[in-house]
């Protein structure tokens, strides 16, 4: 929200550099970074996010709206759905 109101008051700035521009440069790159940091920590969990406990509940809610699980590709650790086991 503060970079959009810099924006527009820099509209109304004749001056070729506003004012506060090193402020929204250091806004930006501070937010930048910030968000650098959580894409960071974010795929650094994935590592252990349990795809296969995610995977176990959709299957038993799309089989309890009568709807198969369709897996596109398979891996050499991949235990059946509930559906295709006969529950």
């Amino acid at each position: 929200m503060q970079n959009q109101r810099w924006s527009e008051d820099q509209k109304f700035e004749q001056q070729p550099a506003p004012s506060f521009g090193q402020r929204r440069e250091a806004a930006a790159r501070k937010f930048r970074q910030g968000m650098d940091s959580a894409i960071h920590e974010i795929a650094a969990q994935l590592d252990e996010f349990p795809w296969y406990r995610l995977r176990m509940l959709i299957a038993e809610q799309l089989d309890a709206r009568g709807i198969a699980l369709d897996v596109s590709s398979a891996s050499a650790t991949e235990v059946p759905t509930p559906q295709s086991e006969g529950v």
